[in-house]
């Protein structure tokens, strides 16, 4: 498949999900996902706001979003700017949205604060599942804690409060890891698509939890916390929660024109 300009393509296969040593991430189980791309880095505040104008003269309601300058990441937003931001990207680009406020898709979601009714899994910007950042911060490397294939984190890799930078850091600092992807520990939180809920005992292919609930997960640490927050760590936020150290990073399926 064709994958954008700043987007890693992750390659289709099975991992194992979760990990004994980490809280609130077990059973650890068999999930096969399918390909899809990602973006190698964070967006930046300089890519929300291309977006975030082009989608207000077209129907939008997206917020302005913080930075700690031009090339870090964007925080301040939550879950329904981001759903609504990604449609918007799709639009910008001539791609499919994903999110819909029916359930026939048929009525694009571009305003308010409200859960999408209807998804096309294979069309479009979305955010990343559980399962698939989880997936791509492991970079192909089983059983480590953390994305660059190790069990250590140090300030030379990531920006955690270790590091002492007191703030983000510009969208690629530090190293990548084996899929080509930056920051997948540190800088700022980044949302996915699910809400909470228990993980199976049993295989799983493209897991997109559970149809319902009141919060929805953020994975990968931030500056302002410690480096206990590893591939498989998780941590709930309110979808209306706009947090400084929260941001994202979107997901692509294959095959979009």
């Amino acid at each position: 498949p064709v994958v954008p300009v700043g987007m890693a393509l992750i390659p289709a296969g099975p991992f194992q999900m979760g990990d004994d040593r980490v809280d609130y991430a077990v059973p650890v189980h068999t999930v096969m996902v399918s390909a899809f791309a990602m973006d190698k880095w964070e967006v930046s505040i300089e890519l929300w706001e291309s977006v975030r104008v082009w989608g207000n003269a077209r129907g939008y309601d997206l917020v302005a979003g913080g930075s700690d300058g031009g090339k870090h990441p964007v925080h301040g937003v939550n879950w329904y700017d981001l759903v609504k931001w990604n449609n918007a990207r799709s639009e910008k680009e001539g791609k499919v949205p994903a999110y819909y406020v029916d359930g026939e898709m048929t009525q694009v979601y571009r305003s308010g604060d409200k859960a999408p009714t209807g998804v096309k899994w294979d069309a479009g910007y979305r955010l990343p599942t559980e399962a698939e950042w989880e997936y791509a911060a492991r970079g192909g490397v089983a059983g480590k804690l953390y994305p660059w294939g190790m069990d250590e984190i140090s300030p030379t890799v990531a920006n955690y409060v270790e590091s002492k930078k007191g703030k983000t850091t510009p969208v690629g600092s530090y190293g990548a890891n084996g899929y080509g992807l930056y920051d997948m520990a540190g800088n700022v939180f980044e949302w996915t698509w699910d809400s909470y809920g228990e993980y199976p005992q049993t295989a799983q292919t493209d897991p997109r939890g559970p149809s319902s609930g009141s919060s929805r997960l953020v994975r990968g640490g931030s500056w302002e916390f410690a480096g206990y927050y590893q591939v498989a760590s998780s941590m709930l936020n309110g979808p209306g929660s706009r947090g400084y150290d929260s941001g994202f990073r979107s997901v692509l399926p294959p095959g979009q024109p």
